[in-house]
């Protein structure tokens, strides 16, 4: 008998003990940029369908590149709140997985949210690192590039950081093919060259691509 009160007991506090829980809406956004875009945002929304207030802690995106914003920390019950990830897109192509850890008070456990984008490949270059041999005959290569979304792109320009690679940018059709020439002065030291590509698009942030050289 009083092994069955005690259990009473138990249920009867654990069902009047209050918590408290945000419910994500979601917990993973999936996005496709536009070729003009130079950032793009993924917002996640929450409520807060425990008994208690939630505070949250930290906001912690997994890289420099997404910021984060909340529009306050503590959230009463019944209230709701959203967490705005922005990517910084630069020069980055392809799928971009960033995730964003929440922590709140209280809590050991962060819930992780997912920002997946994928970024049209605006200029293809192929191949982005080219290199010599030390010793090897100093005869020039070439990196194709290629537009490759359906407006046209202006390549302005091409610019080595190291003297001992030259480069000379050729445009092979108006807005849509490039060939980029690489030429050692010399193969007999080791070199790295890093060569920065100026576009005019977007108009509002225009990309910089960068493909790399080395002797070695």
């Amino acid at each position: 008998m009083k092994k069955s009160l005690s259990l009473i007991l138990f249920f009867l506090v654990v069902s009047t003990h209050s918590y408290a829980s945000l419910d994500w809406n979601t917990t993973k956004v999936s996005q496709e940029a536009d070729p003009s875009d130079s950032e793009i945002t993924a917002v996640f929304r929450f409520a807060n369908i425990g008994d208690d207030a939630v505070t949250i802690t930290e906001v912690k995106p997994s890289c420099g590149c997404t910021t984060t914003e909340l529009d306050k920390k503590t959230y009463e019950p019944g209230e709701v709140g959203k967490i705005e990830a922005t990517l910084k897109i630069g020069s980055r192509k392809g799928v971009q997985t960033k995730t964003i850890r929440v922590s709140t008070k209280g809590e050991e456990k962060p819930t992780v949210l997912t920002m997946e984008t994928v970024i049209p490949d605006l200029l293809n270059i192929r191949p982005a690192f080219v290199f010599w041999k030390k010793g090897e005959v100093p005869d020039g290569k070439t990196i194709e590039l290629k537009v490759g979304i359906e407006e046209p792109i202006k390549v302005l320009s091409a610019e080595s950081n190291n003297g001992s690679i030259e480069v000379h940018l050729e445009e092979i059709e108006e807005g849509r093919s490039y060939q980029l020439h690489l030429f050692p002065t010399q193969t007999d030291e080791a070199a790295r060259a890093r060569i920065t590509l100026s576009t005019d698009y977007p108009v509002e942030s225009p990309r910089t691509y960068y493909v790399y050289a080395h002797i070695k």
